[in-house]
């Protein structure tokens, strides 16, 4: 190689490690409170707060990349246990229940959660929502934003096992094909750039044979630390692709949160 051409060769190479990348990480910032540890029969009351920024996702216009569903994968020490508590009730398909009146009892209130999504040209949207707990571990949500898109949407997530070694359940919450298409008046897909979700530390009083006056039991208990006293969350935003068939990209982003003894 001559003198010249190496001297090409390795400027090229010298800027290339040099330059910036602009790739930008999503984040996961998890707490959870109060981090006092129960047992496998009795979890603690215990509430949490996840925070995902995804920012390297722009908004799209061709429309092969849709948004297909957003899954929270949670700790296997975080234990549910919806059976003395009211819940909501809805069918999407015969539109009852919550999908006729958009409201549910609120002592099935289980939390809320923010989505704000990148609108390109139209501008960040701000998406809000009420969590309700339903029979058989649903998740009922009225997804709602004013500007610049007006979305009034009802949907039904699902707590369900992860399928991932280190994690229990997972929030995985569809999204609608009404909330796939474009921003009305444009040609954008819009995409997430972060969520914000809080459980709440729901407790309710029972009576319980043997034991004298009533024992709180909570909807969401924290059991046994796990060894190291971390506790993983995961938070998965998916893609699909104009068939919506495939997943074509997940944006992930992963937090602990500590836990006590």
């Amino acid at each position: 190689m001559r003198p010249l051409s190496r001297l090409l060769l390795l400027g090229a190479a010298s800027a290339l490690i040099a330059a910036p990348s602009a790739f930008a990480a999503s984040t996961l910032t998890a707490s959870v409170s109060p981090n006092k540890a129960g047992t496998v029969v009795q979890g603690n009351a215990v509430g949490f707060k996840l925070t995902g920024a995804f920012p390297d996702t722009p908004s799209d216009q061709t429309g092969n990349l849709q948004l297909q569903s957003i899954a929270t994968k949670l700790p296997p020490a975080l234990l549910f246990n919806p059976i003395p508590f009211s819940y909501c009730v809805g069918d999407p398909v015969a539109k009852t229940g919550f999908f006729a009146t958009n409201t549910c009892p609120s002592s099935s209130k289980l939390g809320s959660a923010t989505v704000i999504a990148d609108g390109g040209t139209v501008g960040p949207i701000t998406a809000t929502t009420d969590l309700y707990f339903g029979a058989g571990y649903a998740v009922f949500a009225r997804v709602r934003a004013s500007q610049p898109a007006v979305i009034d949407q009802a949907v039904q997530a699902k707590l369900q096992s992860s399928g991932t070694n280190g994690y229990g359940l997972e929030l995985y919450i569809p999204i609608p094909q009404e909330l796939r298409q474009p921003i009305a008046g444009s040609a954008i897909y819009p995409t997430v750039k972060s969520v914000t979700a809080t459980v709440s530390a729901l407790t309710k009083s029972v009576k319980v044979k043997g034991t004298k006056g009533k024992v709180k039991v909570p909807l969401v208990g924290l059991g046994p630390c796990p060894s190291g006293g971390k506790l993983p969350f995961e938070m998965d935003v998916n893609y699909t692709d104009a068939g919506g068939l495939n997943t074509v990209k997940t944006d992930v982003a992963k937090s602990t949160a500590s836990c006590k003894k």
